[in-house]
């Protein structure tokens, strides 16, 4: 049987060091993201990037009031800078902007952190799926049946 240990604020302790093999913790890091290597500038370690999936669904969102706008802005790009498997965009036809993400449940998170960590209130539409999805269709085209004959 493995052992293990849980570290909370009263068993925490600042080290200066952390050698190969170690686990730590490193908190507020303004300057890395997600895969990021961090290494002695001495010595410098270039590891392999890690290649993220597509995103398999997509929707709109809105900000519930013209006041939460501008917050909305900021809680996206924030939350794209954190996660490597969210996107956000602004659909040229529409002018809707879309996040894009994992799975329902994923945005659903997302969506409740914009709300409790940024105040931001916002509303979101149906959901969209991309992966093997038809190219987007016209209001009023019908999809095309498999016995139709081209």
């Amino acid at each position: 049987m493995a052992a293990s240990s849980r570290c909370t604020p009263i068993t925490a302790k600042e080290i200066e060091t952390v050698y190969a093999g170690d686990i730590a913790a490193a908190v507020g890091l303004k300057e890395s993201f997600t895969g990021d290597t961090l290494t002695d500038p001495d010595h410098p370690v270039v590891l392999e990037s890690i290649v993220f999936p597509e995103p398999v669904i997509e929707v709109a969102i809105e900000p519930k009031t013209k006041a939460d706008q501008d917050k909305l802005a900021l809680a996206l790009q924030r939350l794209a800078e954190e996660d490597p498997t969210f996107r956000v965009h602004t659909d040229e036809e529409s002018g809707q902007t879309r996040i894009a993400g994992m799975g329902e449940l994923h945005l659903d998170v997302l969506v409740d952190r914009m709300v409790r960590e940024f105040k931001v209130a916002a509303m979101s539409p149906a959901a969209r799926l991309l992966q093997g999805d038809d190219p987007p269709r016209r209001r009023g085209q019908r999809p095309p049946r498999q016995t139709d004959r081209r």
